[in-house]
């Protein structure tokens, strides 16, 4: 059978290699990074936005921020001062993806729900609903009807580091979890497990009016599945339909011949996380097959083409450049209306193919995937890296970039302004050096300096501001920051300067002259962003910077320039 494990190329990988990997860490792209999802699976990621321009205005600087990049490339050289570029520091390991996975598609996400704990909350008939192969509700009673309140389990749930990076880290019976909360109109909890640096298994409650913290809850229920997941092995597995499958394993075994090589894969169903899988052609980059399971009312089949495919009534629909096939695949084993069936949905490039992936679908359905040894350890320890971040990088608000991101390496500064310039664009962390004692002096020293693309970005646990600073020899810093508004030219420390706010007044930049000519090449630049903090269930789109921040960082800039570039 083919698997999206062993040699099959993932996303963010070639062939070939020993385990699925997005950059350098399961289920994922390595370049370039694809843009971020929200916490919540909502269509309302667009809150999202503002924080990608965090890193989409950075790549864009970072082509002319600092020239050549030669010095990150390996080589030898150095400058006068004997500056030597900087090293590459080892990225942590990750977890076999494919004995994870394993581990995660054989536990019953209903018997990680105790029925103890809903006695004692006061629901003495409480009972569980699976919703899919691997995600579990917990509700009132066996009369449930939509809008009912309930807890949610899923086991797989998608959760890479920049969802992490919004998530208040908490400890949950000894293993490291990541709360998202909401207190007001729509209460709401989630407690996310990492497992991998990707995955986490996930519980959540929510109420659709009110106020009130319901994390206690959540964290109740979450907590009497700690010593359970300790030794998934014996947790029993489920005997429903497609639950000895993940997603993507089924996908890449109902694929034909070598196709399934030609893509990358990733968990992504709305409903059962590990139950849907979406692909990427590691050639073209275009969307490949993708396939969701789930369980619900009969599946609806109005507005689509009919056709029998192995006994079965599927409705053929185009959508865009691809054709989906959906079909009910019979009763899902639940005595409640509104999951007693079984939705299975796949889509390809042409209505053809997608009946070929259907047929196919359907006749693994009872059959089990390939022999893989399962982790016995999925829970992380409260100080364990579970990001594949490097140090504080885990701290930065990029994603699919961790690879690049380097904790400061300390380096001597240069005693004159041009040699500074010229090692600056020889090793990252000379900026970082060139500004640490201002930014630590001025904003506390729980800021840490840490390199990305073409810069150093001073970040701290909170997230509740991220600092970031350049020293450019290259380009003149009266070309910047023109239309923006409150754009003005200064004078800071005897330089001459620029400063701007963005629309949202989220940012704040400065970019000095250090020859003290707007025009002339090289500038000194400090960007100050606010960022939304952590534990948010949907953070903030725009978050305002503090009243003091201009003040502060002129203060950072002309405290950099009095030491090094008088």
């Amino acid at each position: 059978m083919n698997s999206p494990y062993g040699g099959m190329p993932q996303y963010g990988q070639g062939p070939q290699q020993p385990q699925p990997q997005w950059g350098q860490q399961p289920w994922g792209p390595a370049a370039p990074p694809p843009p971020p999802v929200p916490p919540r699976k909502k269509k309302l990621w667009l809150w999202l936005v503002p924080l990608i321009v965090i890193v989409l205005a950075a790549t864009v600087t970072g082509a002319i921020v600092l020239t050549g990049g030669g010095p990150r490339d390996g080589s030898s050289s150095a400058s006068d001062s004997g500056m030597q570029p900087e090293a590459h520091t080892p990225a942590p390991q990750a977890r076999d993806a494919a004995a994870v996975t394993a581990a995660l598609r054989a536990i019953d996400p209903c018997a990680l729900v105790d029925p103890a704990v809903a006695r004692q909350v006061g629901n003495p008939n409480a009972v569980t609903i699976a919703k899919g192969p691997h995600a579990c509700f917990l509700v009132a009673g066996a009369n449930y009807e939509p809008g009912d309140p309930g807890v949610m389990v899923k086991v797989g749930e998608y959760s890479e580091q920049l969802l992490r990076y919004f998530g208040m880290p908490v400890t949950i019976g000894g293993a490291k979890a990541y709360q998202y909360s909401e207190t007001a109109k729509h209460p709401t909890c989630r407690l996310e497990f990492p497992v991998n640096f990707e995955l986490a298994i996930e519980f959540s409650y929510s109420l659709t009016g009110g106020d009130g913290d319901v994390c206690p809850i959540v964290r109740r229920y979450a907590e009497a599945a700690v010593p359970r997941l300790r030794n998934p092995a014996a947790i029993a597995p489920a005997h429903r339909p497609y639950s000895a499958w993940d997603g993507c394993t089924l996908l890449a075994t109902a694929l034909p011949g070598d196709e399934a090589k030609k893509y990358r894969y990733r968990p992504s169903g709305s409903k059962d996380p590990l139950a849907g899988c979406e692909t990427n052609d590691s050639a073209s980059q275009k969307a490949g097959p993708k396939i969701e399971m789930f369980y619900d009312t009969p599946a609806e089949l109005t507005g689509s083409q009919p056709r029998s495919i192995a006994g079965k009534n599927v409705g053929m629909t185009t959508l865009g450049d691809h054709c989906q096939a959906k079909w009910d695949d019979g009763p899902s084993g639940n005595q409640n209306k509104w999951f007693a069936d079984v939705t299975v949905e796949v889509e390809d490039s042409s209505c053809d193919a997608a009946a070929a992936l259907a047929e196919h679908v359907m006749g693994l359905a009872t059959g089990q995937p390939g022999q893989v040894a399962p982790a016995k350890e999925v829970l992380y320890g409260p100080n364990d890296n579970d990001t594949g971040a490097r140090g504080a990088c885990v701290d930065l608000a990029v994603t699919g970039s961790v690879p690049d991101c380097e904790p400061y390496q300390q380096v001597t500064v240069a005693s004159s302004p041009q040699q500074i310039m010229a090692d600056a664009a020889i090793n990252r962390n000379v900026q970082c050096a060139v500004f640490q004692d201002a930014v630590i002096a001025l904003y506390g020293k729980q800021f840490t300096p840490v390199t990305w693309g073409s810069h150093c970005f001073f970040v701290d646990p909170k997230h509740e501001l991220m600092i970031q600073v350049n020293v450019n020899p290259t380009d003149a810093p009266g070309d910047y920051g023109q239309g923006s508004p409150g754009r003005r030219e200064t004078t800071i420390a005897g330089k001459a300067a620029i400063e701007y706010t963005n629309d949202h007044n989220t940012e704040y930049d400065i970019y000095l002259s250090p020859t003290n000519d707007l025009r002339a090449h090289g500038n000194l630049h400090i960007k100050v962003e606010g960022q939304p903090g952590r534990g948010k269930d949907m953070p903030d789109a725009y978050s305002q910077l503090p009243p003091e921040a201009a003040s502060t960082a002129e203060k950072a800039m002309a405290q950099t320039v009095e030491k090094y570039f008088k």
